[in-house]
């Protein structure tokens, strides 16, 4: 019973399963969502060895979502995690290969090429996050994966207006609305995970032991300028040294407190 109660129906995905039966296309329509479902099996499965539990699994008109009971990745996790689903449509595509079946080529190359993209909150643009994570920081690597989807997202919506205008076919459209409504989704959330995700000291101690870091600034300097040098695998402890002396110590959980009341224009 436990197991039933992670998986969630939402009302619009029997309509969209009752439309496609009547519009005749009910058998590709559920033979896409099976693969959809894999796809994200994938990633539950990947969280599970990572240690990362299962909280909801929701079947949407338009996809699969699952949702975990954190939202906690460390970068090197977030890779695995995040090519999973990738990885498992890839391995569906060659069998379909193999087997020389069309449509089942089609959707796995779909979802490989889709989830592959650049583009957060996508595998790809995860995956891309995450390792400029480990490489900059925190707060350099979201402005960057930023910065990267935007653009892959103009191409996308630019490459769907074309088809659509040669072509009468929205599909692509579709998806490039869906991108533009997820991206700046988690745009808005940007912040707080900033915070949260990134440089959360507590969560990162009570995980594993931690080397702690010391990064030197002068006098006004600005923090989010620090906070590019942020990240999940150190524990950092701030200096504003002036004129050779150390005027004052932070450590990041107090920067945190005080961004929280002061904003990210903060100085020291």
């Amino acid at each position: 019973m436990e197991h039933a109660h992670k998986i969630k129906f939402h009302f619009g995905f029997f309509l969209i399963i009752i439309a496609s039966f009547f519009l005749n296309f009910g058998q590709d329509l559920l033979l896409s969502y099976a693969i959809i479902i894999l796809h994200e099996l994938a990633h539950v499965f990947a969280a599970g060895l990572l240690g990362i539990k299962l909280k909801q699994i929701e079947l949407l008109p338009f996809g699969v979502t699952a949702r975990f009971k954190t939202e906690e990745f460390r970068p090197r996790d977030e890779i695995i995690f995040s090519m999973a689903g990738p990885f498992l449509n890839l391995c569906l595509f060659a069998l379909a290969l193999y087997f020389k079946n069309n449509f089942l080529i089609i959707i796995n190359a779909c979802l490989f090429i889709t989830n592959s993209l650049p583009i957060i909150p996508l595998d790809g643009g995860r995956v891309v996050r995450s390792i400029l994570t480990i490489r900059w920081g925190v707060v350099k690597a979201y402005n960057f994966t930023k910065m990267l989807s935007k653009i892959f997202i103009a191409i996308f919506v630019i490459v769907a207006v074309a088809i659509l205008f040669f072509n009468i076919n929205i599909s692509l459209l579709i998806i490039a609305g869906f991108l533009v409504v997820n991206f700046l989704h988690e745009c808005k959330n940007d912040s707080f995970r900033l915070l949260k995700n990134g440089i959360l000291s507590e969560v990162k101690i009570k995980k594993e032991p931690l080397r702690t870091e010391v990064i030197t600034v002068a006098p006004n300097f600005m923090v989010n300028k620090v906070l590019k040098l942020f990240d999940k695998n150190n524990f950092y402890n701030v200096q504003v040294v002036d004129e050779g002396e150390i005027m004052d110590t932070l450590t990041e959980t107090q920067i945190v407190e005080k961004l929280k009341s002061e904003g990210i224009r903060m100085r020291f």
